[in-house]
């Protein structure tokens, strides 16, 4: 075995990891599912790096510290695949082109024709559009009124998206999308529904009705010519060709539709809901993030240059991604049988990679849970540290929106607290998460207005 990387092919002969205890029928399904950062971070310290657990009928391999996340950044479709992972979501997509759901060659094609549209340029000149969307909606919250956050974060994330990529806000079918996410990534990334929910009726009314929204979409996009300045993810779709110069078939693009929808359904908009939890339960944070943004729109609203400058917002996030991490493990499974610290990972296993465990090591993240956004600033960048932080996950599946993801967030988050003074309600709340499809607050998180600004 090569001791700088910790893994090989074959060793038939290795020991499997330890197995949690756990209770009978069930296992470790409650305390994963209560909050799985919270399980994975406390098996890590009382089982080491490796170990499994049972959930309900099925058991999964979890690979934790910075040597599963080299791991996971160096090791190829050999070792990891995501082919089970996310097939009940391509099955619901009805698509054998969804990038989530491809390895190797065929996702790295099918990523390089995504890549432009995702990317932070592309939101660039959509920032005012990103804070003006988020102003129409605080406009409509009075002095005194309860906000459910999550529920109104995600409605906000899922027009912004409409607007800015797709040049449809799909209003009538929000519900729909969320729905839709939700069974789906249940079937097969948390298999906390059987797979042949995604054949029963109300799911094949849920897929019809989407794949009225594609025919909607693709339609507005045909009709029209694109240009430099209107050019956008389904464009670049609806144009591309694959080696022999044909188009992609008609599921590439109903999976890039529905896929750029769903992207921040749950990802962005409960990245956002943690942000103004962490920031009004950090009230010390918060007047710094205000005076920074503050002094900005004295004079205008933000840029996409302006939000790049601002060092005490982009320090929150990050602190924010380590601290509240929504995707805190990334879901494979064994395409071979190898080794991995001496243990033996047998071909087809349930693996784990949970990224997000560093976070929380000391040795990398001083007192890790201390909410500091100073971690981010000069001298001490902590993470910049090799396989330590990683909130959009590690290797060839990192997150491709992960730059557009930054600044809408960031843009989010400036334009709510210039906008609008808020306060937890009650006033000493601890949030709670659920876990499933994506870790976040729960829907009974509260803020109350205390003012327009």
């Amino acid at each position: 075995m090569d001791k700088a990387l910790n893994w090989q092919k074959g060793h038939n002969n290795r020991p499997l990891p330890t197995m949690i205890p756990g209770i009978p029928v069930l296992g470790s399904a409650l305390p994963m599912f209560k909050d799985p950062l919270e399980f994975m971070c406390d098996s890590y310290r009382n089982f080491g790096p490796i170990y499994r657990f049972r959930a309900f009928d099925q058991v999964f391999t979890v690979l934790s510290g910075p040597e599963a996340n080299q791991f996971l950044t160096k090791a190829d479709e050999s070792y990891l695949t995501v082919k089970k992972v996310y097939a009940g979501v391509s099955y619901g997509m009805n698509s054998q082109h969804f990038l989530l759901n491809e390895d190797g060659e065929k996702h790295r094609e099918l990523r390089k024709i995504l890549r432009r549209g995702y990317s932070k340029q592309a939101i660039a000149s959509q920032i005012p559009t990103l804070m003006a969307l988020t102003k129409t909606m605080t406009d409509k919250w009075v002095p005194g009124q309860q906000i459910m956050i999550v529920p109104e974060l995600k409605k906000l994330i899922i027009t912004q998206l409409g607007q800015t990529l797709m040049g449809r806000v799909p209003t009538e079918y929000f519900d729909d999308l969320q729905t839709f996410f939700t069974v789906t990534a249940e079937t097969s990334v948390s298999h906390q529904l059987p797979f042949f929910t995604l054949k029963l009726p109300f799911f094949r009314r849920l897929q019809s009705r989407l794949f009225r929204l594609v025919d909607e979409v693709v339609s507005a996009h045909q009709a029209r010519v694109p240009t430099d300045e209107n050019r956008d993810i389904i464009d670049d779709v609806l144009a591309a060709v694959d080696e022999s110069g044909k188009p992609y078939p008609e599921d590439f693009v109903r999976a890039a539709v529905i896929g750029t929808y769903i992207a921040g359904i749950d990802t962005v908009a409960l990245t956002c809901s943690f942000a103004v939890y962490a920031l009004l339960k950090h009230p010390e944070v918060m007047r710094r993030v205000q005076d920074e943004v503050r002094s900005v729109f004295v004079d205008r609203p933000p840029t996409f240059y302006d939000l790049r400058k601002m060092e005490v917002l982009h320090a929150a996030f990050l602190e924010i991604m380590r601290y509240y991490p929504v995707a805190p493990g990334a879901p494979r499974s064994a395409a071979d049988t190898f080794e991995f610290l001496g243990y033996r990972i047998e071909k087809g296993s349930n693996i784990l990679v949970a990224t997000s465990v560093t976070h929380f090591m000391p040795e990398f993240f001083p007192d890790p849970y201390r909410f500091d956004i100073d971690r981010y600033i000069e001298p001490r960048h902590e993470h910049r540290q090799s396989y330590t932080f990683a909130p959009f996950t590690l290797g060839e599946h990192t997150c491709l929106g992960a730059g557009m993801a930054e600044f809408q967030v960031m843009a989010t988050i400036a334009a709510l607290v210039n906008q609008v003074d808020l306060e937890l309600d009650p006033p000493d709340y601890n949030v709670q998460v659920t876990a499933a499809p994506s870790r976040g607050p729960r829907k009974n998180f509260a803020v109350r207005v205390k003012s327009h600004l």
